[in-house]
């Protein structure tokens, strides 16, 4: 086995592991081997720093067209510098400049179709992300005096000026049977395809549950293919069976409210609850959220309904104790005004105006909501980005504006390095610290496909050592530290620190365009489709029952790896040698092996699954599922083998978590195929591992039972 390839050899003697000048470096059969590592070296620089302080976030609202106001806006359209498009609820649509002198001007009027009572109204607005003369809107009217709700587009005819209301061309209708929960939100995704939000139908609460029908739903659609539309080929069942091909996410009571990160793409959904609870959703492809059977965390149903595990959670709730409320789903902070706020999710509350910040625990991963401003001057019905990512705030009231929110006060500096560079481990260009120990794994994770270099920071004088399960314990101050190349640049450095208090935390950093330095991002980050996940979601994989440090164990180390000097030599006895260990660690009798490399089909795809999933699915990590994927336990008892699927079935007939000989039946491949909510692993992963499923495909195919 050699732990580095060829190519990431280069890249390590590029960044701070060189060659000596070539040698011939094969011992004699009498002499004392070579070491890719003469020494253990010192290291006085990269060790691990103090934990991020919160950075604090203090919040106001100024009004940006204090002259102009709206009549009951319920959707907004930031469409270039200084300018937005308002949509009031009576089916007015207002141009308005962010000037002071300016006066607003219709865009369109549609008040001639639009019903406009209680919930009903124009209730969504959207323009086409490539081209801007195409606009969408979703509304209520009437169709033969049944209330119906409406999809439509309009096109301008003067270059973006106004819409011709004549020219309405309508994509879809929903006939509604109650006066309320008529829809919400419309928007186009990064992929180009409108999604539309609707509610329960009102009277009939149990069509949520009930995939065939648009009731409660998200719907999404591809308005540049097919008359009027087509159905995307990535939706859940965009052939029609198991469900309407239109059918994104189910399960909703009243989504109004919604956004999509502009970082991530991710759906953030607030639902608005009936009696009991108000939820935050973070909604995925093919999602269950529960209602009728929940109410935000409230079970309404029986204690089997509400104990099935394809209902997913909301991320928050909150009671409406003695007051009504309503949720009104906001957007993710993406902005640079309010460096306190980035990555945290904005929402209000149309009953009892407030501002409200979720985040997650970047060491725990409980999401929590904080107040910014406890009690709102103004009621807001919608949230609005400009192109800078600052937010915007629409009032609803009969005499709304908008409200940019704006920093009150100097913006806090955070207490953690802004730069790569001043962290001690990794200088100018991506050269690491002299002191850092180059490491390989047997069997690397998918990562969309990046290639991946490995060092290991310790304290001077401290020692690795391996617990009896094999993972290593490494000293307090030890620093883990990955480079990750995607298309050949570097992309984004990780380092994984255990601090003074003997818990670990992920920070990423993202490699500046002109690959000098690298950028502290504890929110994400995008760079050219590559995903920087938020700290937050380090820890939720780098789970503690798996030692946090994921491939230092000994069955990922034991073997021969190719060092930036040239010589191939046993990784452990290495270390030994260098007085990395403080004693022979004992042998493995099977180490990994690479799923990419040789060996047989079964070892390859249990090294595959060890690696991208058994971090979380482990004896005392998964409570919804018992499986036992860890290379080493053996098929029969993983709890995967011929067991029917507890935690949903995806819709296959006869599902099994792995149905031996049939890949077809096996729901573990279709997660690791998936990529919405039934997606596996559920995070750092947006594309599937080709060579991963054909490698399960096959061992899946091959198995004659689970003996």
């Amino acid at each position: 086995m050699t732990t580095t390839p060829l190519r990431l050899l280069a890249l390590l003697a590029l960044f701070g592991c060189r060659p000596s000048a070539p040698k011939d470096d094969t011992p004699p059969e009498d002499s004392a081997p070579s070491w890719g590592l003469p020494g253990r070296p010192a290291n006085p620089d990269c060790l691990a720093l103090a934990r991020p302080t919160p950075v604090d976030a203090e919040v106001s609202l100024a009004q940006i067209v204090p002259l102009v106001s709206f009549n009951q806006a319920t959707a907004a359209v930031w469409v270039a510098p200084g300018t937005f498009v308002v949509a009031e609820k009576g089916g007015v649509v207002w141009a308005v400049e962010e000037d002071e002198a300016a006066t607003p001007r219709v865009f369109v009027d549609l008040s001639d179709r639009v019903v406009a009572e209680g919930e009903r109204g124009l209730l969504g607005l959207a323009q086409h992300p490539s081209r801007p003369e195409e606009w969408f809107v979703s509304y209520t009217g009437s169709v033969d005096s049944q209330l119906t709700s409406f999809v439509s587009r309009l096109r301008s005819l003067d270059g973006g000026l106004t819409l011709d209301s004549s020219g309405e061309e309508v994509l879809l209708t929903l006939s509604q049977p109650a006066k309320n929960h008529n829809g919400g939100r419309i928007g186009f995704d990064r992929e180009g395809m409108l999604r539309i939000a609707f509610g329960d139908g009102g009277d009939d609460a149990w069509t949520a549950q009930d995939p065939e029908v648009w009731y409660g739903k998200i719907l999404r659609i591809d308005v540049d293919g097919g008359s009027p539309y087509s159905i995307p080929v990535d939706n859940p069942w965009p052939d029609g069976v198991g469900g309407a091909p239109e059918v994104w996410a189910m399960g909703l009571r009243n989504p109004w409210g919604w956004s999509l990160d502009r970082l991530t793409g991710e759906m953030w959904v607030g639902d608005v609850g009936g009696a009991e609870e108000e939820e935050l959703d973070l909604v995925a492809r093919g999602g269950n959220y529960g209602w009728p059977i929940f109410e935000g965390s409230v079970c309404l149903r029986s204690e089997e309904e509400c104990a099935d595990p394809s209902l997913l959670p909301p991320l928050h709730t909150y009671a409406h104790d003695a007051d009504p409320r309503s949720v009104v789903g906001g957007v993710v902070y993406r902005g640079e005004a309010i460096p306190g706020l980035v990555g945290a999710t904005l929402f209000s509350d149309f009953m009892v105006p407030t501002l409200q910040a979720l985040r997650q625990d970047p060491d725990t991963g409980a999401w929590a909501a904080e107040a910014l401003i406890p009690s709102l001057d103004i009621r807001a019905a919608t949230f609005v980005e400009d192109g800078d990512g600052e937010v915007i705030l629409v009032e609803y009231a009969g005499e709304g504006g908008l409200w940019r929110l704006v920093p009150a006060g100097e913006p806090a500096a955070s207490s953690f390095p802004t730069w790569l560079s001043e962290t001690g481990c990794v200088g100018p260009g991506g050269e690491v610290s002299p002191g850092l120990i180059p490491y390989g794994v047997n069997a690397p994770f998918w990562a969309d496909g990046a290639e991946k270099t490995r060092w290991l920071g310790l304290p001077d004088g401290e020692p690795v050592a391996f617990d009896a399960t094999g993972k290593a314990e490494l000293p307090v101050g030890s620093v883990v530290v990955k480079h990750f190349w995607a298309d050949e640049r570097l992309v984004e450095t990780r380092l994984m620190m255990r601090h003074e208090d003997g818990g670990w935390a992920g920070y990423s950093f993202v490699w500046e365009e002109n690959g000098q330095d690298a950028r502290y991002a504890p929110a994400g980050a995008e760079v050219d489709g590559w995903l920087v996940p938020n700290q937050a979601s380090c820890l939720t994989c780098h789970t503690a029952s798996a030692g946090r440090v994921l491939g230092l164990e000994l069955s990922q180390l034991q073997g021969l790896m190719e060092y930036p000097n040239g010589v191939v030599g046993d990784q452990l006895e290495t270390w030994l040698h260098a007085g990395i260990l403080a004693a022979a660690p004992p042998p493995v009798d099977a180490p990994l092996v690479d799923p990419a490399g040789e060996g047989s089909v079964e070892d390859r795809a249990r090294s595959w699954l060890h690696t991208n999933c058994s971090s979380c699915h482990r004896p005392g990590e998964q409570d919804r599922v018992s499986l036992d994927l860890r290379w080493g336990v053996p098929l029969a008892e993983t709890g995967a083998c011929d067991v029917a699927p507890s935690a949903g079935d995806l819709h296959i007939d006869d599902a099994r978590v792995i149905a031996p000989g049939d890949p077809s039946r096996s729901v573990l491949l279709a997660r690791v195929q998936d990529v919405g909510a039934a997606r596996m692993p559920p995070l750092g992963v947006t594309v599937p591992d080709a060579e991963g499923v054909a490698l399960l495909t096959a061992w899946i195919e091959g198995l004659e039972g689970c003996e």
